[in-house]
């Protein structure tokens, strides 16, 4: 790795993009912490050598509370609704929750790197 490292905050951490974005950040030295909503997730995020903040996403108090305790550099927004199991019909419908939950969160995450100072990334 080459410069300091920062701390990064990744939303949706143990998903098809997150985990292995958390991983590959984790690997290049920076201090990564992974939101996620289960406890399969919190062990994901630990054997990486994250650490794991459970919260829920649609909780504006919970959102600002993890980020007040995380301090960011930078927030990499990467929640999807992938199905674990990929079909025509499940991509369609993954595309449309997808597209929700980043309709309903991003804008949530924004406030908050901007109140902090953070950078937001959001893909």
């Amino acid at each position: 790795m080459s410069g300091p490292s920062q701390r990064i905050l990744v939303v949706g951490a143990t998903g098809a993009l997150g985990r292995p974005l958390s991983a590959r950040l984790r690997s290049d030295g920076h201090l990564v912490f992974g939101i996620h909503r289960s406890p399969e997730g919190a062990r994901v995020l630990e054997g990486l050598g994250c650490i794991s903040l459970p919260v829920d996403v649609f909780d504006e108090r919970a959102v600002a509370q993890a980020i007040d305790d995380a301090r960011p550099d930078f927030i990499v927004h990467q929640l999807t609704a992938l199905p674990k199991e990929p079909s025509p019909r499940a991509m369609v419908k993954a595309v449309a929750v997808t597209n929700d939950l980043r309709r309903r969160t991003v804008p949530l995450f924004a406030d908050h790197a901007r109140r902090t100072g953070a950078r937001l990334v959001a893909l």
